[in-house]
């Protein structure tokens, strides 16, 4: 064998020797960026298994509370206080939902925790971050409730117009402003400040945090 072919053949076992501990080192780096960001995603998500888990105590002890009232109301004086029994009854529903959605997102944050798969935590935080948006666009649905429950029919009957007019016009304002509110409170509608300002909370920014990170990893491989 001549000379130039066998300088030829450890020329090109050492570039391709090269080239593998290139790739290795590569792979080494990508899996520690992938580690490195994920932790720091699940660490963001445990942040919120507390005020999640103390919130879901808080409103099931909310939720009996109002039910007891409201039940009572409806039936010891159903005539009287039908407005007041009304607004317990929306509160009681709209608050009994936010629960459900709290249990519902605990699930997902200890599923996301436990995942290990990138797309599938991306899809996952994704998941939450919009049912998290719904809850609270949900929320505020029972906003025109506090403003119904000090009504009774004698202050129709009883009372001059310029006295019951007053608070009729301030129920309906709050119906027209929560209408409002909830039709423009949408995904499309985060880029405007009003929409972050009634978003932005603590629960909020911790999905946001971890979805970064975890997009963040997605990034660095489209751009390998």
């Amino acid at each position: 064998m001549e000379q130039s072919n066998i300088d030829s053949m450890i020329q090109a076992y050492r570039q391709s020797t090269g080239e593998t501990w290139l790739m290795n080192v590569m792979k080494l780096n990508m899996a520690c960026l992938e580690t490195l960001h994920m932790q720091k995603a699940r660490r963001e998500l445990r942040k919120l298994l507390l005020p999640k888990i103390l919130g879901i105590l808080l409103g099931v002890a909310w939720v009996a509370f109002i039910s007891i009232i409201t039940w009572n109301v409806l039936n010891y004086a159903p005539s009287q206080a039908v407005f007041f029994g009304l607004s317990l009854a929306g509160i009681l529903v709209i608050s009994a939902k936010a629960v459900i959605d709290y249990i519902r997102h605990t699930v997902m944050i200890w599923h996301i925790n436990n995942s290990g798969n990138v797309t599938d935590v991306q899809l996952r935080l994704a998941r939450l971050r919009l049912s998290q948006f719904n809850a609270n666009r949900t929320g505020l649905l029972q906003i025109p409730f506090y403003t119904t429950w000090y009504l009774y029919p004698g202050l129709f009957t009883d009372k001059p117009f310029a006295v019951w007019a007053i608070p009729v016009l301030i129920t309906l304002l709050f119906v027209c402003l929560t209408i409002y509110v909830y039709k423009n409170f949408t995904p499309a509608n985060l880029h405007k400040k009003w929409v972050k300002w009634l978003i932005a909370d603590s629960s909020w920014n911790a999905v946001n945090n971890a979805l970064q990170f975890v997009k963040e990893i997605d990034d660095f491989k489209k751009d390998r």
